[in-house]
């Protein structure tokens, strides 16, 4: 049986993204057609698009025991940490929470974001909030 992810993106974030691709495309159908030059335009939501589609699939973490996890970033890169190299961790708020939240893992030089939207398992979470000391918003 494959081991859940402990941290992952909703799937909203996946319709986001086929959303965006598909308004990509048909922009540059309807501005192919009225203008060629224009078609760049088109890109725009359209890049967006995959790099959302990029991110809803690479981005995660998984726990491999009590001491390590596994992090991808949005590109599929996995490195493997331990949680006693954390350094830090901090928990941004904007209006309460309400509109957008997110959590900065830093260990050594290097930073893993959590969106505020994220999946996170309890077990996790109870990880990162007893290293960090406080009860953060997961």
């Amino acid at each position: 049986m494959k081991k859940k992810k402990d941290v992952y993106l909703k799937s909203h974030v996946l319709l986001i993204g086929i959303g965006f691709v598909l308004i990509g495309t048909l922009s540059a159908y309807y501005i192919y057609r009225e203008s060629p030059s224009n078609i760049i335009l088109a890109a725009i939501p359209f890049v967006f698009g995959i790099y959302t589609l990029l991110c809803w699939n690479n981005q995660w973490i998984k726990m491999i025991n009590d001491r390590e996890f596994v992090h991808s970033n949005a590109i599929g890169i996995k490195k493997t940490y331990r949680f006693s190299d954390i350094t830090k961790v901090e928990q941004h708020i904007n209006a309460g929470g309400i509109f957008y939240s997110y959590i900065n893992i830093h260990i050594a030089k290097e930073i893993i974001h959590i969106e505020g939207n994220a999946i996170v398992s309890k077990k996790f979470s109870d990880k990162i909030n007893a290293i960090s000391g406080q009860k953060l918003l997961f």
